[in-house]
């Protein structure tokens, strides 16, 4: 099954950013401001940098990480 070419990533309902797939270079995450985060091998990687990076910019050490 493919990975789906671009995903929205939200904590609750709060989006935190998303998610573009970069064909064989892998899936690039972007912060809400359109930052890249960075590149990574998986999708769920990328998710998870952009939550670990939610969670230390916004103080919410609250918040589950995956």
């Amino acid at each position: 099954m493919n990975a789906p070419q671009f995903v929205s990533v939200y904590a609750g309902q709060t989006c935190i950013g998303h998610v573009l797939a970069r064909s064989k270079r892998g899936f690039e995450a972007f912060d809400t401001e359109d930052n890249s985060i960075g590149i990574f091998a998986s999708q769920s990687a990328a998710a998870d940098a952009l939550t670990k990076d939610f969670r230390i910019e916004k103080g919410h050490r609250d918040l589950p990480s995956h």
